[in-house]
Order: structure tokens, then sequence, then C-alpha cells
């Protein structure tokens, strides 16, 4: 009977069970090696055989060395320079984080105030022209600022106080050349400055 017949009988329970002890061990022991054979695909036979060096399989290649080990102080250097690395970039991904919401804030503030101070820029010019009372001139600035308007009484008051002045200066010139006679002239002094005081 052929191992693999045996061994399919035996998982069948076609193999008889013997009282013999003997018997027994004859059936169960080939059939455990054949069973081990089959699982592990190996075969004594094979192994004596001359030619079963060719059927096996090569032996794995042998693996790599391993890379020269760094001595201790330069590879705890080298650790320090990767955590400090670490570092950087997680300090500069914070600040990339932080910046990307102010900076939105400045653009967006920038793009509002932008037309109130091109506004602001244009009308300048304008509103110092109209406050001032003279014409604005960027060489001489705003000048002395507005002017009050007055009124037709004090203009008239101005005026008067004009004519008094040249009516005085006058009045002195004629005193003083001596027209009359001195006591004329000390009359004349006299109503001048009742007149005038």
């Amino acid at each position: 009977m052929l191992p693999t017949e045996l061994l399919v009988d035996f998982m069948e329970g076609r193999v008889e069970r013997r009282e013999d002890e003997n018997e027994r061990k004859r059936v169960i022991l080939p059939t455990c090696f054949y069973l081990t054979q089959a699982v592990t695909g190996f075969h004594k036979r094979d192994a004596l055989s001359p030619s079963s060096s060719s059927s096996f399989p090569p032996p794995p290649p042998p693996p790599p060395p391993p890379p020269p080990s760094l001595p201790s102080s330069s590879a705890s250097k080298e650790r320090r320079k990767e955590r400090r690395k670490e570092r950087k970039e997680g300090r500069r991904k914070e600040k990339e984080r932080k910046g990307d919401s102010f900076s939105r804030a400045v653009i967006l503030i920038r793009e509002y105030m932008r037309l109130p101070m091109v506004l602001l820029i244009f009308l300048f010019p304008l509103v110092a022209r109209l406050s001032a009372n003279e014409p604005y001139s960027p060489s001489k600035g705003r000048g002395e600022g507005p002017k009050e308007t007055k009124s037709k009484k004090e203009k008239k008051k101005k005026m008067e106080k004009r004519r008094k002045r040249k009516r005085m200066k006058i009045t002195l010139s004629t005193i003083e050349e001596g027209i009359g006679n001195d006591d004329d002239r000390e009359n004349d002094y006299k109503r001048f400055y009742c007149e005038h005081r």
C-alpha cells in the first residue's frame, strides 16, 4: 500500500483498530511519519538520492552586513541635530499659522482703508482752499486762516476813523504852518484835542 493511500484510509477511518499493541504501532507510526512528510514536503528518500541537491531551492543569500556603528558622541550629536530641526520646524509652522490670521486682518484693514485715504488725499487741498481766505498754494501754505466777515456798521466805523485821521493830519499841518497869530494857534490846538479826544 502506498503511503498516500494509507494516509487517506487513516483519515477516513478505514484502518482497522487492532487490539494487538505491536500491530497498532505498525499502523500508526508509519502514518504519523508520512503525515509529517506530507505537511513538510520533504521525503527521506529524496534527501538520500544523489539528484536531490538539484531539486532543492538555492539557499537564501546572507543578510547584508550592518552599517558601521558611529561612535556614541557623534550619534548623540546627530540625534540632537534632528531634535533641533524638528523643534524649528514646529515653531515655524506655529508662526505661519498665527501669521496667516494676522496677515489676513492686515490685508482686510488695508483694503477698507484704501478708499478713505484716497478721498482724504484728494479732498484735503480743496478743504484747505475753502477754509482759507486766500487760495491755497503748496509753497505758501494755508495762509492766516479764515477771516471774520464784518457787518456794514463796522465797515462804516472803520471808514470814519480813517477820515478823522486824515482830517487830524491836515489840521495839525495847518496849525504847525503858523497860520494866524499865537492865540489863534493855541485855540486851534485846544479845539483840535477836544474834538479828537
